[in-house]
């Protein structure tokens, strides 16, 4: 993840938890040891999940680019997380986390 994304996920993470949600962030990846890779979560894991009472399991993708588009194993974990009854995000810009707290609290009967 570039300096753009990790400064888009942190804001996105203060502005959620700054309205009441729990926030977590997902590290994925992996890393080397030895001969041999550790694989750090699972594939298409999104960026960050939260919750909120009533809202159940909210779910954001961070694209810091407009054209960069999800993997394979991201639109799968997207679509399963979706099957299941979570709320997906793919957020590119500040305004994109904006727009998604504004539909949440509006689906919960609050304002931002």
């Amino acid at each position: 993840m570039g300096a753009k994304a990790n400064q888009l996920t942190k804001s996105v993470r203060t502005l959620f938890t700054a309205h009441g949600f729990v926030v977590w962030r997902n590290q994925s990846g992996a890393a080397k040891r030895g001969d041999y890779f550790i694989r750090l979560g699972e594939t298409g894991l999104p960026d960050l999940m939260m919750t909120r009472t009533g809202l159940g399991l909210i779910c954001c993708e961070i694209k810091a680019s407009h054209g960069e588009q999800l993997s394979p194993g991201q639109l799968d974990f997207k679509q399963r997380l979706e099957a299941a009854g979570a709320r997906y995000y793919i957020i590119r810009a500040t305004d994109d986390a904006w727009t998604a707290l504004q539909e949440l609290e509006w689906n919960a009967g609050t304002k931002p």
